[in-house]
């Protein structure tokens, strides 16, 4: 869908009506994970195109734009492989970091799905897999912190010990845990499956240097966010200025109240809430002690020793030789060359014209032309249309007269058959205000797509008469730009043959 400037267009230009039409207020998006230049550059692209799009239909519709925000990753290599953050950032209301799933099942040791620091037995890579380290590499590679929003887990990631004698934090693991009851995956429980747990003799433990919770239950390992760990992030997020917290998701909290305890609704995110918006819960509300409700362990803090290091130079002497790339000469064609033309306009007036002087499309001599441009199309609320009969004295529809015009290739398959819009009666006023707005006009274009496939015409030709000043010839370039990207997009797209893009321009200098 972001490969080509005419995927991304027709996706903005289907989504827009789609939000719309459903009232919803924008569009999240969640690509997991850009990866690779272009990736890299295409994400981008998208997300200038949808923010400008959203900013011109609001303009247009006289509606309040539409929000732009997107899921990001916290994972080093998945940040730098695939976003540049600050062209991200620029486009984008707010940045949902996904501070979760730092750990789980797909490892062989236990770690914390979110834990707010790392601890100090992890490894030096897994040093940077923490809420912390995340939010700060995001705010160090370019994001405002005023536009991140830190994600939230009302769910934990399980593992299944070893041995469950060894149960701290990077003990040996051989899977994910069990499935929960009710949310039935490996590796993973919701908020409400952790209360059942710990209210069902799992032993409770607060890691002081991870400032989060764990469970151990027999060889069943759980890290988790409770309400202690929640309200310690609401601090942090409020004393680094960020933009606040987002949580995945809001069905995985204890949501009728009666599993955690204290007949509290949104245990979770309601504390996120009280913290951040100063919206209490309820009165003579409280927090789950689950150091004093559940079984607790405390835990004597082990390192790992410290990493080996070994020489630069030790690395280099094993590094292998580079071959040397190898030239080759290329022999170039002229892609330029092509027979001679002959257009043929037909004006669809010429069929008003008394007695000898008539012409309907049945007077063309199929063979005359190599190409015939059909004059003139309309624009009605600045979308291409037929033309109209503003004297009401034409009994036929100017669509049958299209189909008459394309009959044409019935006796000369070659002939290529185009619709012309514009005109020196049509003026330059239309096309000024078609392209004032980059949401008018690309709905024009992307419509215009389908209105010249819909009658079968081989492409169309713009008749601008005449763009005047920087503003209409730098509007008059985008027009083409963007109808050339589309064609050239819906080509690829339809395996059709491209649609073809002329215009009619003038001969005096002025």
């Amino acid at each position: 869908m972001s490969k080509s400037r005419y995927a991304r267009q027709t996706f903005i230009y289907s989504a827009i009506p789609f939000l719309r039409n459903r009232n919803f207020d924008g569009l999240d998006i969640d690509w997991e994970y850009p990866k690779g230049s272009d990736d890299k550059k295409n994400y981008v692209l998208l997300l200038k195109e949808l923010r400008e799009a959203f900013e011109a239909e609001a303009q247009e519709v006289k509606k309040p734009r539409l929000l732009l925000t997107a899921a990001v990753p916290v994972g080093p290599d998945n940040v730098k492989a695939g976003y540049d953050v600050p062209a991200v950032a620029s486009y984008l209301d707010l940045i949902n970091l996904m501070a979760y799933d730092f750990h789980g099942k797909w490892e062989r040791e236990t770690g914390h799905n979110a834990p707010l620091y790392s601890p100090s037995s992890d490894s030096e890579w897994r040093k940077q897999l923490s809420v912390d380290n995340a939010a700060s590499m995001w705010v160090r590679l370019g994001a405002p912190k005023e536009k991140i929003v830190v994600g939230m887990a009302t769910y934990g990631r399980t593992f299944t010990l070893s041995k469950p004698e060894n149960y701290r934090v990077n003990s040996p693991a051989s899977g994910g845990g069990k499935a929960g009851e009710y949310t039935k995956e490996s590796g993973f429980l919701a908020y409400y499956e952790v209360c059942e747990m710990l209210r069902n003799g799992a032993a409770y433990v607060w890691d002081e240097e991870m400032k989060v919770p764990y469970a151990v239950m027999d060889d069943q390992w759980v890290g988790f966010d409770d309400e202690r760990s929640i309200r310690n992030k609401m601090s942090w997020i409020k004393d680094h200025g960020y933009a606040g917290a987002m949580v995945w998701t809001v069905d995985m909290d204890d949501f009728t109240g009666s599993v955690c305890g204290g007949d509290v609704k949104y245990p979770l995110i309601g504390a996120m809430r009280e913290e951040l918006r100063g919206i209490k819960r309820g009165p003579n509300v409280k927090d789950v002690d689950w150091s004093k409700v559940a079984n607790s362990i405390s835990i004597e803090v082990a390192t790992k020793p410290s990493p080996i290091k070994i020489p630069v130079s030790e690395l280099l002497n094993k590094v292998k030789g580079i071959k040397p790339l190898v030239s080759t000469s290329l022999s170039v064609s002229n892609k330029n060359e092509r027979p001679a033309q002959v257009f043929c306009y037909m004006t669809s007036w010429s069929k008003k014209r008394p007695g000898a002087g008539r012409f309907t499309p049945d007077n063309i001599d199929a063979t005359l032309c190599t190409h015939v441009i059909y004059a003139f199309a309309s624009l009605k609320d600045h979308r291409l249309a037929e033309g109209e009969d503003k004297e009401g004295k034409d009994d036929e529809k100017e669509g049958d007269r299209y189909k008459q015009v394309v009959a044409l290739r019935e006796k000369n398959p070659d002939l290529k058959i185009l619709l012309a819009i514009g005109g020196w009666a049509f003026g330059s006023s239309p096309f000024r205000e078609l392209t004032s707005n980059v949401f008018r006009m690309n709905q024009f274009v992307y419509e215009a797509i389908e209105f010249l496939r819909d009658y079968q015409f081989n492409g169309l030709d713009v008749d601008w008469e005449y763009p005047r000043g920087a503003d209409d010839r730098a509007s008059y370039v985008n027009l083409l730009k963007e109808l050339r990207l589309a064609f050239e997009g819906e080509a690829k797209s339809s395996g059709h043959p491209r649609l073809l893009l002329t215009a009619a321009v003038p001969a005096s200098f002025e």
